[in-house]
């Protein structure tokens, strides 16, 4: 999951999601529909056209993990 939200652009992510998907479908098919139902949401941050770095900060809420990138 997390190659999909580090993908460098939609496309990549898309494909990776459906890697994702193609490789836990038997496994764990619960999981698979509920990243196959959610997961493209959190593709759209692709759509404003960030950079990686900015990408990261939008999608990571994480304060102290801010605050240490700072220092």
């Amino acid at each position: 999951m997390r190659a999909v939200f580090n993908a460098p652009s939609a496309n990549e992510a898309k494909r990776q999601l459906d890697l994702l998907i193609d490789k836990y479908q038997d496994s764990m098919p619960k999981l698979t529909q509920w990243a196959e139902d959610n997961i493209p949401e959190g593709l759209t941050m692709f759509g404003l056209d960030l950079c990686e770095f900015n990408r990261k900060r939008l999608r990571t809420s994480n304060m102290i993990e801010r605050l240490n990138q700072k220092c």
